[in-house]
Order: C-alpha cells, then structure tokens, then sequence
C-alpha cells in the first residue's frame, strides 16, 4: 500500500486554522477577536500522508 503526501497539509500534519470570537471590552463595547492557531491536520489526522 502506497501513501500520498496529504494535499491539505502538504505533509506537515497540522494546519492552520483560525478562531473567530468577540470580546467585551471594560468599557461595555465588543470587540471582534481573530485568533491564529495550529492543530492537526484533520484530513490526514496529523500523519502528513494518505492512502
């Protein structure tokens, strides 16, 4: 059995993904929030290869 390089994560096993939230502020006002993270890749569960 042959395995491919995962066309996702390019063979990294993780992906970046990104995390929309808002944020009250002190003062009563919210404020959008975007925050930048890593996980697993989740076509590949993290292997970096498919079969």
């Amino acid at each position: 059995m042959s395995h491919q390089i995962c066309p996702r994560c390019g063979g990294t096993g993780v992906t970046e993904k990104i995390r929309h939230t808002v944020e009250t502020a002190p003062d009563g006002t919210r404020q959008p929030k975007q925050e930048n993270y890593l996980s697993p890749c989740a076509h590949c569960g993290g292997k970096g290869h498919v079969n």
